[in-house]
């Protein structure tokens, strides 16, 4: 316990709070005293406890801290607009499908593609989940670039497979939330954009490579985590990935994802994070 006290104490000294008080909207600078912030805290903690209980590893309290905040600020600046900027998402169908795990021994990678107009950046998020709903691989790439929403969309579809080859899965799902470039990839709508007609190409070229890959579409609501972490890559100044290791916020919007297909999952099959 006075482990922990040590910790909490370092906690409340940087936030300027006590974190079982309840002090309902409180702030400290951009802080916001939400209960999503502690459990992000409580986790960094418990990383932080397993280092030094079984890899002798010297955890200084105030630099965990300081990563858990500062990853936690970090998300919550992605996901809000700046003064004058809008952040352009592509238009979705009105039809609504849950995210859904992919069949045992494949892959799912879920992409995203965003873009700011102030900024001229465009942001492209790829997560990779296993029929567990494990997070496996997560990828956040910027480019100081503008071009159509449908362009950006097929672009991240294709990074996606070329991902896939590198990390060896030869069994995989890609889903979009872009209906439109889907059905151009499964044919199901001819290719009209001169921009598009060479990633498509490149799509069905390297569909070959792969003994099973197949394309499908979700809503926004069964893609959120790689809508957040598009949204997040638009204003990285650095290509951006993750394994073995995520961030809380990352590992809360897969949660989301998962728990909006659980009328569609068996009650044995809960969500993991590998640690």
């Amino acid at each position: 316990m006075g482990w922990f006290e040590g910790y909490e104490r370092k906690f409340c000294k940087m936030v300027g709070r006590d974190i079982r008080s309840d002090n309902k909207g409180a702030r400290t600078g951009a802080y916001s005293a939400d209960c999503s912030t502690p459990v992000n805290i409580l986790w960094q903690i418990w990383k932080a406890r397993n280092r030094t209980a079984f890899d002798a590893y010297d955890t200084d309290p105030r630099k965990t801290m300081q990563k858990a905040v500062g990853e936690w600020n970090e998300y919550i600046e992605a996901q809000q607009d700046i003064t004058g900027e809008f952040i352009q998402q592509t238009i979705n169908s009105n039809r609504s499908k849950k995210w859904r795990p992919p069949s045992r021994g494949m892959i799912k990678l879920n992409t995203d593609a965003a873009f700011s107009q102030n900024l001229e950046r465009t942001g492209i998020g790829v997560v990779a989940r296993n029929a567990e709903g494990e997070l496996m691989k997560v990828w956040a790439r910027a480019e100081l670039k503008r071009s159509e929403p449908q362009v950006e969309e097929a672009a991240a579809i294709r990074m996606g497979m070329q991902i896939a080859w590198k990390a060896n899965w030869r069994a995989i799902e890609l889903q979009s939330d872009c209906k439109e470039v889907v059905d151009m990839i499964n044919k199901k709508k001819k290719k009209q954009q001169n921009n598009i007609v060479i990633i498509l190409e490149d799509i069905a070229n390297m569909r070959c490579l792969f003994e099973q890959c197949t394309f499908s579409f979700v809503h926004r609501d069964g893609n959120r985590c790689a809508h957040s972490v598009a949204k997040f890559a638009v204003k990285l100044t650095t290509n951006v990935e993750w394994d073995v290791c995520f961030p809380m916020w990352l590992q809360e919007e897969a949660q989301n994802d998962f728990r909006g297909s659980e009328s569609d999952v068996p009650k044995s099959c809960n969500i993991k994070f590998t640690k």
